[in-house]
């Protein structure tokens, strides 16, 4: 395995560990016993069987700040295909969508949101891409795609033993209105 098959392995190691909350795609953990993580495994879950599904996103990873009530959920996903900025804007745009939509029509979860509705500022998801054999598609290609805090942001690993450059960076709204994507306040985004 050469340097940076090994140093993509470990990347995708620490986001599992890091990510990792009361959730992973299937069984939940058996240490979530109380209803908010309950609710929280199964919004996640929806998701990630649906981007998996629909996206070929597969999910790797999950997490979310459920201590006294739901403000976090988040998702990390592997694509295994080579793609632009514009391409990526369409998975993260399309994905966060879901995930809000899915979120906020859980009726029985909505109590344990830490507001009503859940937002942008409740979501994060991280797509690692990569070839299925988990080695970079090059220096200069867009190796991680993230949606945190209302910002899309697309990174690059340029060499070997370097960390994620962020080469292009807008918000959600923005990223939207390129699409031709009207948002809702129903699903948790500003009109």
């Amino acid at each position: 395995m050469n340097l940076l098959q090994c140093t993509v392995r470990i990347v995708s190691v620490v986001s599992l560990l890091l990510f990792s909350g009361c959730d992973v795609v299937g069984p939940t953990y058996t240490d979530c016993y109380d209803l908010k993580s309950q609710y929280a495994n199964e919004i996640t879950n929806r998701v990630a069987v649906q981007l998996r599904d629909d996206m070929q996103l597969y999910p790797c990873g999950t997490g979310g700040g459920c201590l006294y009530n739901i403000r976090m959920l988040a998702l990390s996903c592997n694509y295994h295909k080579e793609i632009e900025i514009g391409e990526a804007r369409q998975l993260l745009v399309k994905a966060g969508i879901l995930f809000l939509k899915t979120a906020n029509e859980h009726e029985k979860a909505r109590p344990f949101f830490a507001n009503n509705p859940f937002g942008l500022k409740n979501i994060e998801l991280r797509f690692f891409l990569q070839r299925k054999d988990g080695s970079e598609f090059g220096p200069d290609k867009l190796s991680c795609i993230c949606l945190l805090d209302g910002k899309l942001t697309y990174d690059i690993m340029p060499t070997i033993n370097r960390p994620f450059i962020t080469v292009y960076e807008e918000t959600f709204e923005e990223a939207a209105n390129k699409l031709g994507i009207t948002l809702t306040p129903e699903t948790g985004l500003s009109s």
